[in-house]
């Protein structure tokens, strides 16, 4: 199910210490480990290998996968994705369980309410 991000609403309170991983370009990763982190987060950035890796070891331990390249991820398709990107694409999402698409730029709130949807 691949859907837009809501655009109303305040940044949503986080229940527990959820992980993210986030697999973007070094800018784009350290405004999102700075900006979820702060969100109370725990923030893992990887390349798509050592992502790929990850997830192949402790699937479990990543509530939410961040990403601009979400079609290196088909092979874990129970991983809720959230796909940033200046042209989002549907069909790059098709493959997915869940996840959400947000255009750059984005405001932070939107971030943060798009992550709180893709929670368990």
């Amino acid at each position: 199910m691949s859907t837009s991000a809501s655009e109303a609403g305040e940044a949503p309170k986080i229940r527990g210490k959820a992980s993210i991983l986030v697999v973007e370009e070094q800018f784009v990763s350290e405004f999102l480990r700075s900006a979820l982190t702060h969100q109370g987060y725990n923030v893992l950035c990887a390349s798509p290998g050592a992502a790929r890796a990850m997830l192949r070891r402790e699937p479990e331990k990543i509530q939410v996968l961040v990403t601009n390249v979400p079609l290196e991820f088909a092979a874990f398709p129970d991983v809720p994705v959230l796909y940033l990107s200046a042209c989002p694409d549907p069909a790059q999402t098709e493959l997915f369980a869940r996840a959400l698409m947000l255009a750059k730029p984005f405001q932070p709130r939107l971030l943060f309410e798009s992550v709180a949807q893709l929670l368990p």
